[in-house]
């Protein structure tokens, strides 16, 4: 991937948005090659098609859609009830610990102009 400069901003931010995006692509490419040879794996260990998780058959339909599925989508669904709990629980951690009373006023920024 080349990267190119140029004098005008206008060019520099569109060229640093089209590498952002063939980034992405990079990224997503090689974590679908990697569950890729992970199936082929399971494939050649003789586990293609068992759930990872429950040890129960993944059913065709759903390899035909996701041929690298590690998962059944019970087991799918049961995870993602899980979290979606868990998330509701625990408090968002870039929540602060107290308000401040409407009497009091917050930090002040200043724009340097």
């Amino acid at each position: 991937m080349a990267i190119e400069a140029s004098p005008d901003e206008l060019d520099r931010i569109q060229h640093a948005s089209e590498r952002d995006y063939a980034m992405g692509n990079l990224e997503r490419d090689s974590v679908r090659l990697r569950e890729v040879r992970t199936a082929l794996g399971r494939i050649r260990a003789g586990t293609f098609g068992v759930c990872a998780g429950r040890e129960e058959n993944i059913s065709p339909k759903r390899l035909a859609a996701v041929p690298w599925a590690l998962s059944s989508a019970r087991r799918r669904r049961t995870a993602g009830e899980e979290r979606s709990r868990v998330r509701s629980m625990n408090r968002s951690p870039w929540m602060p610990e107290k308000r401040l009373p409407k009497s009091e006023p917050g930090p002040v920024f200043e724009r340097k102009v």
